[in-house]
C-alpha cells in the first residue's frame, strides 16, 4: 500500500474515534472525497460552491468545481 493510503486510513481512524473535525485544503479532490464530509470550493480567494462530499463535474454548478473534479488522474477516477 502507498504511504498516502496509510496516511488517509490513520486521519479517517483518528477521526472516528476521537470525534475529530478536520480543516483539509487541497486540489487533489479523490483525497478530499475520500476523507471529507462536505466541502467548500475557492476561486480566486472566494467560497464559490458549497457541497456533499461526492460533488462531481456532473453536480457541481460551477464550471472551476467542474474543471476540478475532471482534473484528477484516471487512476482516481
Amino acid at each position: 500500500m502507498s504511504l498516502r493510503i496509510h496516511v488517509l486510513a490513520l486521519l479517517r481512524r483518528l477521526q472516528r474515534e476521537l470525534n475529530m473535525a478536520y480543516l483539509y485544503i487541497s486540489h487533489d479532490l479523490s483525497t478530499v472525497h475520500n476523507l471529507c464530509d462536505r466541502v467548500l470550493v475557492m476561486y480566486l480567494g472566494r467560497i464559490i460552491e458549497m457541497g456533499a462530499r461526492r460533488m462531481s463535474s456532473t453536480t457541481a454548478a460551477r464550471l472551476h468545481t467542474r474543471l476540478l473534479s475532471q482534473s484528477r488522474s484516471p487512476i482516481d477516477r
